[in-house]
C-alpha cells in the first residue's frame, strides 16, 4: 500500500490480503473499465505491482502493435479515432498479411 506523507512515499511490503488476491486469481487478470480520463491507467500501474501482475495499458499496447506490425508494411488506415471505434488501425505486414487493429469505446 503506498502511503504519503511530508517526508515522501514510502511502500510497504505486499500484504497477505494482496498475496491472498494474487493467488486466488491464478492465470486469470484483471480488466479496470471506466469513462477516459478517470484514472485507470494510474491505478492499474500502483495495483499490479501490489498483486504480482503484469500491467497491460489498452493504447499503448494497441500503438505499439500497429507500430510493429505496419514497419516494412502499408498502412491501410491510420491509427485513429473513428465513429464506430475509439481507436482503429488497419495495416498490412511486411509479409502481406492484414491486421485490424479496434479499441473499442464507450457505446
Amino acid at each position: 500500500m503506498m502511503r504519503f506523507a511530508l517526508t515522501g512515499k514510502t511502500e510497504t511490503p505486499l500484504t497477505a490480503k494482496a498475496r491472498q488476491i494474487s493467488d486466488r486469481l491464478g492465470t486469470k487478470s484483471i480488466v479496470l473499465v471506466g469513462m477516459p480520463g478517470c484514472g485507470k491507467s494510474a491505478i492499474g500501474r500502483r495495483l499490479a505491482p501490489r498483486l504480482d501482475l503484469t500491467f497491460v495499458d489498452a493504447d499503448e499496447e494497441i500503438e505499439r502493435l500497429y507500430g510493429a506490425l505496419g514497419e516494412g508494411g502499408q498502412v491501410m488506415m491510420p491509427l485513429a479515432a473513428y465513429d464506430f471505434s475509439a481507436k482503429f488501425g488497419w495495416v498490412s505486414d511486411r509479409f502481406g498479411v492484414s491486421w485490424q487493429l479496434n479499441l473499442a469505446g464507450p457505446s
